[in-house]
This record gives structure tokens, sequence and C-alpha cells, in this order.
């Protein structure tokens, strides 16, 4: 199903380094990461590599020490603007990880996000969703599976910071090299009542997906401003270098029930 209210981001110039990231309304999605366009057997892609720490000076400060998460994202802000809360909002998209060193267990890898400002003042939380991946050791094994999630963060008043509030993992591990057609639902609550659903098919664009799991209860964070898409590859300072591609990246977005 079609969501309204759809942003289309679409990749000019796919198999050159001259493409650019834009919305639907050719507004350009500027990000100061290095990303690559190319088109294969599934389509035109954008690629986005960690190979680097993050650029961002708040980040820097905030961190120090070198500690600051590995990022290369496209961060879509302008969408943000208008009321989002208590909305359906989708994200659909192909995706590819690319072959590489298993992550390491316990330090995040997300793969896209919405994300929220804080109000004045107030310092930035973990998004209010977050889609990427979870790393499992084997029970009496070194042996490592990776799984995708998709969760979100609420605010945890005992700690003073924000945590995870319910994470759904997909029924299999991923395939590193597989192509993937994923589909997010998120509803935030601003701290009340929200939603999380995730599917997910494999093999082309446009399969078949299965429900991988459902989540009605808080979501988000009281007080923050609107949400707004972020996708690519944003990571913990301590993991391991991680490549994806992403096809037809899409947010829709409908009215409240």
């Amino acid at each position: 199903m079609i969501l309204g209210d759809e942003q289309r981001l679409i990749w000019p110039g796919a198999g050159n380094a001259g493409g650019r990231v834009i919305c639907a309304e050719n507004r350009p999605a500027d990000t100061p990461y290095p990303v690559t366009f190319g088109e294969d057997k599934y389509g035109a892609f954008v690629r986005f590599e960690t190979e680097q720490e993050d650029k961002s000076r708040n980040e820097r400060q905030r961190y120090g020490n070198g500690r600051s998460p590995k990022r290369a994202m496209i961060s879509l802000e302008s969408l943000g603007n208008v009321r989002r809360y208590g909305r359906p909002i989708e994200h659909r998209f192909g995706l590819v990880v690319e072959a590489g060193a298993p992550q390491i267990p316990n330090l995040f890898t997300v793969l896209s996000q919405e994300n929220a400002g804080p109000p004045k003042g107030k310092d930035y939380r973990p998004p209010p969703m977050s889609f990427g991946i979870d790393a499992i050791s084997r029970p009496r094994s070194q042996a490592v599976d990776e799984f995708f999630f998709l969760d979100t963060n609420v605010w945890d008043p005992v700690k003073e910071k924000g945590v995870s509030g319910h994470r759904i993992l997909s029924k299999r591990p991923l395939e590193r090299g597989a192509f993937y057609a994923v589909r997010l639902l998120f509803v935030d609550g601003r701290g009340g009542d929200g939603r999380l659903e995730f599917r997910l098919g494999q093999g082309k664009p446009g399969a078949d997906t299965e429900l991988q799991g459902s989540y009605d209860g808080p979501t988000g964070y009281e007080g923050f401003g609107s949400v707004y898409p972020a996708f690519g590859v944003y990571q913990h300072w301590g993991q391991r270098p991680l490549a994806a591609r992403f096809y037809d990246w899409r947010e829709a977005v409908r009215p409240a029930a």
C-alpha cells in the first residue's frame, strides 16, 4: 500500500560520480560525507561507506577523544518543518549490505532513522526510530549472526537518558550481498502511544514482504520537534567499517487516524 504525501528520493546521474540525492520537489539533500552513485541489476543506487569519524562539530565536542560516531549519511531535516508526530510514517527502500567482517555485538549500527531536534537548551537523544544491524553472538561459540532490527527510543527518568523502548528483530539472520525490500512503519507518540511495524522481503525489487513484528506503545520524546528522516550508515566509534547500497528510498506520511 502506498501512503499519502510520499517523498521519493531519486538519484540523477546514476552510474557516475556526478549524481545528487534530491527530494521530489527538486531540493538538494547535501551531505558532507562520501557518496557513490551507481547502477546494478537491481537498479540505480546510492552507496555509503564508513571509513572515517563523523565530521559533525557538535558530536566531536560532545564525545571528544576521537570517540564521535562514524557516519556516512544523508539527513533530510527540511522534511521535519511540518507536524509529523501522531502520523504514520513509512520508509520503503531496497538495501544491499555489502560483504565484510561482521558487526561487533553491543556496538550500534543504524541504516535508516527518524530523528527529532531537541527543545532549546536540551541535548540530542537517540533517534525516536532506528533501523539497523544487531550482531548477536551464538551461545558457546565464537560465531556472530547479524539481524536487522527496528526500534524506538524513549526517555528513562531513572537513568536520565534515552533508551530503547522496544526492539523488533528480523526473523532470520541477514545475508551479506543479498537484496532486501524493506518497509518500516513508525508513529511518533512523543513519549505517548505510537507504533512500529517491520516488514522484510528478499531477492529482488518489489518482492513480497513478510511481517517481522509490530509494537503499539510509547515512542519518541515529549516536547521534541517533529521527526525527519535520514539514511546511510551511522555507527558506534568502535564498530567495524560497513558499506551499504540503497535503492529507490522513499518516505511516505499519511494523516493521523
